[in-house]
């Protein structure tokens, strides 16, 4: 995979975690509870996806570190996203599996 390339599954992931946070925050109280998990790992996907573009934009030393952690938090999201039936839930676990397998490939194929 092209560098453009996991830059672009990363930058899908931070979107689709960023729709799930705000409809899983604007469902009711009730439904809401149920799915707090549901918004605090989009939350954290978000953010670690957007950070790993950063490392990769500025070629850090530590990529390596950022992509394992968003990896593992990528997995995490989609494995609690697929417990719930709302699209922005199921849209999230289709991106957060597809970015997660974008970087988890070996390092040196990120690089090109």
């Amino acid at each position: 995979m092209e560098k453009h390339e996991l830059l672009h599954e990363l930058m899908a992931c931070t979107d689709a975690c960023r729709a799930c946070y705000d409809d899983s925050r604007m469902l009711k109280n009730g439904s809401r509870k149920l799915v707090s998990r549901c918004i605090q790992l989009s939350r954290a996907c978000m953010d670690i996806c957007r950070s790993t573009a950063a490392a990769i934009s500025s070629d850090s030393s530590s990529l390596d570190k950022f992509l394992q952690v968003c990896t593992e938090i990528c997995i995490a999201c989609a494995e609690e996203c697929e417990k719930h039936g709302y699209a922005h839930c199921r849209k999230c676990a289709r991106t957060c599996r597809s970015c997660a397998d974008a970087c988890s490939e070996p390092l040196y194929a990120k690089v090109s």
